[in-house]
């Protein structure tokens, strides 16, 4: 009699405070009409309820506790078994768990023995919101160690908590876990996001072990969340999260690592966003080329991996849409970390690549299709921003001969229609890259039919040679008819491969670079070659093998206000140029020349200016002599007082009246053309 009494106690606790037990629920419906067998298939409360406090059965008899009336519960939850899922067979594992519903929330807790196959009692689980839309499943994994040896489905208005479990997938088994079933997908199919909605997987590693396919897969769908968990062993030519035709994805603080190499080299992504296109994101019909939009990656680890986070196909006019990757760590990773295409907003900001091949790759089409509607436009601005990213460049994985790059972006050119899509010039227009730090091996930051660009205060420091197969140490570079693009305030430091730092080629016309500083390394710290309108203006370039700046075959190029010094050879080569401004740039310490002009017109018939030569200076000295060809004026300075100064012959030569000066005093020996070029030595007084 008190194992009944104390049955019908618990129960009235479980409906005064809201949740009810599914065991226990037709039987509160009934007045509470218990067999002794339900009392022995009862779980322990604080299983259920934590540190909730349990009366003791000699309490209730001792008159602490009023009996309670179970004629008329309030609120109590009318709860119904929805439909299952998928025909589940019986097998092995036999484990039961809990559930407890207050109001529109359920809660599903297994319980599983560890070291158990749970893929029945799991996917059962989940099954039970299949056919609901009002009310939210929480199923709850203990912690432990799991397999799986079956494909787990999941549905709309579920939550996954799995913090402490490590589910590890049995071979044979092509994923892990996939948003609905084959015959749920084509019984309740859409065009649009609602086809699943709400689902969010929270904790736990997810072990896919190399083999079958992608790990985890979700189509049609909106508001996804996967957080604090860890997705491994990518298979070969798969991914750990595979997207297509999401509104609202959400991945934080997760880390996804491991992969198996393929013979063949793909991208293999962590984590691929696709669009809904058949052969390219298959059992999620209709195929309609829904694009995937609102995606937020952020916090996240991935190392060990061929690539990160990316698209291999874009369907022209349907552009993916508002996504954000930012504070993430890419480490160890051989092809490509961020790759996109075809996307509008996108933000890459704040994250760290440590040891990659690739970090940041942006396209305007990728493997392009023609859309199924067609008539959609083309927009080259897509509002890009790459900003605060620091970046570590490897040199390559065997598996590839990939060029080693920073950032890189790519216009598409397509010079005969290319499956539908017409033949033009796509390109790309008005990214943002600014304040991005990238060193080690390779190339810093490429432009590639890009206009309209903005590549402010980035530092790119390479401190050794790239190896074979990487390409060699730009700086910066842009070709390929990129145009009106700003460099502004940026720094390129010991590029030592056989590069320059800045170069511009290709008919890239009309870009400026401003205000940068480009030291060390081999050939010319800043090189134009069959480039037009090009604006060289507040630069500092020294210590480059080859020379300064070099302008070869280029017309109305400006040079204003540059500052370059000790270059092993030339300060400034014009080679067969038209220059439309040449002036006020300060060359000194330049070892062949400060200014050489070859077969090229320039302002005011400026001439080459071949440096400064002065003979020595004494104590007893009233005058300094020496050469200076190509200027029009000597000037003599002590710290910041000037000296004295002189007209220079037309044979080059000049002569200044100085006071005498003491010994070991430095003097700034400087002559000017007529555009203000100066060219400068500093002496010691004997």
């Amino acid at each position: 009699m008190k194992k009944k009494l104390l049955s019908l106690l618990l129960s009235a606790m479980l409906c005064v405070s809201g949740w009810v037990p599914a065991y226990a629920e037709e039987a509160v419906a009934d007045e509470v009409d218990f067999v002794e067998e339900s009392v022995d298939s009862e779980p322990e409360c604080d299983e259920v309820f934590g540190d909730m406090p349990v009366m003791e059965a000699d309490d209730i008899f001792q008159g602490s506790v009023s009996e309670p009336d179970f004629s008329e519960p309030e609120a109590a939850v009318e709860f119904s078994s929805p439909e299952e899922t998928a025909d589940f067979s019986d097998g092995s594992d036999s484990s039961d768990s809990t559930m407890l519903q207050a109001g529109n929330e359920v809660r599903i807790e297994l319980d599983v023995q560890n070291g158990t196959d749970i893929a029945y009692t799991l996917d059962k689980a989940l099954a039970q919101a299949k056919n609901t839309s009002n009310v939210h499943y929480t199923v709850i994994i203990p912690p432990g160690s799991y397999t799986i040896s079956s494909m787990l489905h999941i549905f709309s208005n579920t939550t996954i908590k799995a913090d402490g479990a490590v589910i590890t997938k049995q071979g044979g088994v092509s994923k892990i876990l996939k948003a609905g079933t084959d015959t749920y997908i084509k019984q309740n199919s859409t065009t649009g996001y609602d086809l699943f909605k709400n689902i969010e997987i929270d904790g736990g590693v997810w072990d896919n072990q190399k083999t079958g396919g992608s790990a985890m897969k979700f189509g049609h769908a909106s508001n996804i969340t996967l957080r604090n968990m860890t997705v491994k062993g990518n298979a070969a030519g798969a991914h750990l999260l595979e997207v297509g035709g999401v509104d609202g994805l959400t991945v934080e603080n997760c880390t996804f690592s491991g992969y198996q190499p393929s013979n063949k080299y793909v991208a293999q992504e962590a984590i691929e966003i696709e669009c809904v296109r058949e052969g390219v994101f298959s059992e999620y019909g209709p195929f309609n080329d829904l694009p995937c939009k609102n995606i937020r990656i952020t916090g996240c680890v991935f190392e060990d991996l061929v690539s990160g986070v990316g698209m291999h196909n874009a369907v022209y006019g349907n552009y993916t849409e508002n996504v954000d990757i930012s504070g993430n760590t890419f480490r160890n990773i051989g092809f490509q970390c961020v790759k996109m295409a075809h996307t509008k907003n996108l933000t890459i900001k704040n994250n760290k690549f440590q040891n990659v091949t690739s970090a940041v790759e942006i396209e305007a089409l990728n493997n392009e299709k023609a859309p199924a509607v067609p008539g959609r436009p083309y927009t080259a601005d897509m509002n890009v921003r790459i900003s605060g990213n620091e970046i570590t460049l490897a040199v390559v994985i065997p598996a590839s001969n990939y060029a080693c790059m920073g950032i890189s972006l790519k216009g598409t050119e397509l010079t005969a229609n290319s499956n539908g899509v017409p033949k033009g010039m796509y390109k790309l227009s008005g990214v943002v890259i600014e304040n991005n730090t990238i060193s080690g091996y390779g190339r810093g930051i490429t432009l590639e039919n890009a206009d309209n660009c903005k590549l402010l205060n980035n530092t790119v420091s390479f401190k050794k040679s790239g190896t074979k197969g990487a390409t060699k140490g730009f700086g910066m570079l842009i070709w390929k008819d990129s145009r009106n693009n700003l460099v502004k305030d940026c720094v390129i430091e010991d590029t030592k491969d056989d590069n320059d730092g800045i170069r511009i080629i290709n008919t890239s016309h009309n870009n400026t670079i401003e205000g940068c500083t480009v030291t060390g390394g081999k050939k010319y710290g800043i090189a134009v070659r069959n480039c037009n309108g090009t604006r060289l203006l507040k630069n500092h370039v020294s210590g480059r093998e080859r020379g300064g700046i070099c302008i070869d075959s280029a017309k109305s190029c400006q040079l204003v206000s540059n500052t370059i010094s000790s270059n092993k050879k030339y300060g400034i080569l014009l080679l067969k140029s038209n220059i439309s401004k040449l002036e006020k740039n300060v060359m000194a310490g330049n070892a062949d020349a400060a200014l050489w002009v070859s077969d090229s017109k320039t302002p005011s018939n400026v001439k080459s200016l071949t440096g400064i030569t002065v003979k020595q200076v004494k104590s007893s000295t009233a005058a300094i002599s020496g050469t200076a060809k190509g200027t029009s004026k000597v000037y003599v300075k002590a710290g910041s007082k000037t000296m004295g100064s002189a007209s220079v012959a037309a044979n080059g030569s000049f002569t200044v009246k100085i006071k005498k000066q003491k010994k070991n005093t430095k003097l700034t020996v400087y002559a000017v053309d007529k555009r203000n070029n100066r060219v400068s030595l500093t002496t010691k007084v004997k």
